[in-house]
């Protein structure tokens, strides 16, 4: 069973990802962060880590700082180097993007014991780069193939990819809107507990569900192929 909205009570690492200006919700992001058993900032992420944290004292240090650093600024790079509690991680590789990249770090730094499997990631709804939210869900979606659970969070969405062929449960105990997104081909889906429960095949082009509602505690959702599940969530705590 999944708990999306309680992912903040148990052990979770945390992923700071393109922010590249303010963190959106100072006072959330402080909790998320903070309270986090790994935390790792993805190149230009660490510019919003340094803002944050000069509005803030009590923001913790990232363990890691990782990414081609196209994107963060020379002054910042040069501090976080020069902290001696963090990891600075340069990663070149341009077949790959820093969120792809920043998994394969983790991997090769925790082992099984002391890497989390629930991953929050944070990212801003204010980017206004389509084509870099592509890709993070495209990275979303790659994340299937490891045993980490993995969540992209902005402040008002929080987002997760589900492996086909599973009959999954989703505890929720709360209405919220939703969204069941196909983005693997002609996906055929039965859902149990939202106000237009789903069944039949549904593809893009044709018809997805959005704007949804969950009516149940818990929503019982299968599909054969590879989707995205999406809440409208204003806070995490």
């Amino acid at each position: 069973m999944l708990a999306p909205l309680e992912i903040l009570k148990t052990p979770y690492s945390v992923i700071l990802l393109h922010h590249n200006g303010e963190v959106d919700n100072v006072e959330e992001f402080t909790h998320i962060w903070n309270n986090a058993t790994v935390r790792l900032a993805v190149d230009g992420g660490t510019n919003s880590w340094y803002s944050a944290q000069r509005a803030n004292c009590q923001l913790k240090l990232p363990h890691i700082v990782s990414g081609d650093f196209d994107s963060i600024k020379p002054e910042i790079l040069t501090y976080v180097e020069n902290l001696e509690d963090v990891k600075v991680v340069r990663t070149p590789d341009q077949d790959e993007t820093d969120f792809t990249k920043a998994f394969q770090i983790l991997r090769s730094t925790y082992d099984d014991t002391t890497l989390p499997k629930t991953v929050v990631t944070l990212t801003s709804n204010k980017t206004g780069r389509f084509d870099q939210q592509m890709s993070t869900v495209s990275t979303l979606v790659k994340t299937l193939e490891t045993d980490l659970q993995v969540y992209l969070y902005d402040y008002k969405n929080l987002i997760f990819a589900l492996r086909p062929n599973e009959e999954r449960d989703i505890l929720l105990r709360t209405q919220l809107t939703c969204g069941i997104i196909p983005i693997d081909g002609p996906t055929v889906m039965k859902t149990q507990g939202l106000k237009w429960d789903l069944d039949g095949c549904y593809r893009f082009g044709d018809m997805i569900s959005t704007s949804n509602e969950t009516v149940l505690d818990t929503v019982k959702i299968q599909a054969n192929r590879v989707f995205l599940f999406t809440l409208e969530v204003l806070l995490l705590h």
